[in-house]
């Protein structure tokens, strides 16, 4: 298997394994009432947040993204940061490792504009290849690092 389930179990081999507490939680971007309760619970609760959604925009519909910036701000306003990455529109077309399935190829210069009218500005970001390859696959990737405001 793949997706969440074998991210979330990797990671918490990992955190055992290396002794580390990291809490690891889903939460549906596509329903406002979850993203904003949780997002204004853990906006609450005391120490600075950070974001980090590695390939997340990938399986997001562009619609879906209102929620994930809604989300990031609420959670990183108090100084955290959003870490992202993200293959970019210049992959379409592009064989993938995973072969054919529903992928957003976003473009950096949308994403970048949907995060600044969120009141996030980005702090770094590079874009290239060699950033993520998995087997054949070497996408150009657009890593961003964003601060909320």
């Amino acid at each position: 298997g793949g997706g969440a389930g074998a991210a979330r179990g990797f990671t918490g081999r990992r955190d055992k394994k290396e002794g580390w507490q990291v809490p690891v939680k889903g939460y549906n971007l596509g329903a406002p009432y979850n993203y904003l309760t949780q997002g204004a619970t853990l906006a609450h609760q005391p120490g600075l947040k950070h974001v980090y959604a590695r390939l997340l925009i990938d399986a997001l519909a562009p619609g879906g993204r209102d929620g994930l910036w809604r989300f990031c701000s609420m959670v990183c306003r108090s100084g955290g940061h959003t870490f992202l990455e993200f293959r970019t529109a210049a992959n379409r077309g592009q064989p993938t490792f995973f072969g054919p399935h529903i992928r957003t190829f976003a473009s950096v210069p949308v994403i970048e504009a949907e995060i600044a009218r969120h009141g996030g500005t980005v702090v770094t970001k590079t874009v290239g290849r060699d950033l993520a390859p998995l087997d054949t696959e070497n996408p150009i990737v657009c890593r961003l690092e964003v601060s909320w405001t």
